[in-house]
C-alpha cells in the first residue's frame, strides 16, 4: 500500500506522457499501463532509500531529557521556547445546562389539586 501511495505521489516523473483515453485512464476499461524504465527504478529507489534514512532518524529521539536540562541551563531558561502556559492550564468544568424537563422532574406528582397545605 505505502509503494501505490509512493507511486501516486510522483506521478508526473515516474508514470510520463498519459495519452488521451475515452473514459479513465487509471480505472476504465481503456487503461494505460506507462512501461517501467530503469531510470524510474533509480529515482523511486532513491526516493525509498531517503524516506528510510528520514524514518530511522524519527524513530529515536534527538537529545534526551538530561541534554534539554543542560541546554537550557546553559541559556538561561527554565522552560523552552515552545512552551505555553495556556495550554496548560487546567480545564474548567463548563455550566450545568438545566431544561424544563429538568424542573417537571422534581414535582411531587402523588399530590391532587384538591389537597391544601
Amino acid at each position: 500500500m505505502r509503494f501505490t501511495h509512493i507511486l501516486r505521489s510522483f506521478r508526473p516523473e515516474f508514470v510520463g506522457y498519459v495519452p488521451k483515453f475515452r473514459g479513465n485512464v487509471e480505472k476504465g476499461k481503456h487503461r494505460y499501463v506507462p512501461k517501467v524504465t530503469t531510470g524510474k527504478k533509480l529515482s523511486l529507489y532513491t526516493k525509498l532509500k531517503h524516506e528510510e534514512q528520514v524514518m530511522k532518524y524519527l524513530s529515536k529521539p534527538y537529545i534526551t531529557q538530561e541534554q534539554e536540562e543542560a541546554y537550557l541551563k546553559s541559556v538561561g531558561r527554565t522552560r523552552p521556547q515552545y512552551w505555553d502556559d495556556f495550554l496548560r492550564q487546567p480545564l474548567e468544568e463548563p455550566l450545568k445546562q438545566y431544561f424544563a424537563a429538568d424542573f417537571l422532574e422534581r414535582l411531587d406528582l402523588t399530590r391532587s389539586f384538591d389537597e391544601e397545605d
